[in-house]
């Protein structure tokens, strides 16, 4: 019977041996795991503070803007003003004097209307295209013979 309970007993001293290394394989993959977790979470906390860095940048731009948008609105409204103080000061001028409003009344030379008539040009490209056919424009790589 002492044969048979040291049997028992070496069964029972394995059976702890093998738990004991299952364990301790058990708390290195969770530390393994949680190694890997820490660098997830450590990288979305980056991700989250350039998220809400950026946001900072763009609320602080965006105010910025606001107050340039409110800063052209006042100078737009000022010249507004100047121009239609302006326009009135010629009104009056035209209609007080009998010289100017006889001069207002006057045609326009042709040269003057055809220019009032055509878009501002915005580029060379829209110059190119106002020129007659018959009048080319000599491209700007082109070199002179003479």
């Amino acid at each position: 019977m002492n044969f048979l309970a040291i049997k028992f007993k070496l069964a029972v001293c394995a059976l702890l041996i093998a738990a004991s290394v299952s364990a301790v394989l058990y708390v290195r993959a969770l530390r393994a795991q949680l190694g890997v977790e820490s660098g997830l979470l450590r990288a979305a906390s980056q991700r989250i503070e350039d998220r809400d860095r950026t946001i900072r940048d763009l609320q602080r731009d965006a105010l910025e803007k606001a107050r340039q948008q409110a800063q052209l609105d006042r100078a737009t409204a000022a010249a507004e003003k100047t121009i239609s103080t302006q326009r009135q000061a010629m009104r009056e001028a035209i209609h007080d004097s009998p010289t100017v409003h006889a001069w207002a009344d006057t045609a326009l030379p042709d040269d003057v209307v055809r220019l009032s008539a055509n878009p501002a040009y915005t580029g060379s490209a829209d110059f190119s295209a106002a020129v007659p056919d018959d009048h080319a424009v000599r491209s700007t790589g082109d070199v002179t013979t003479h």
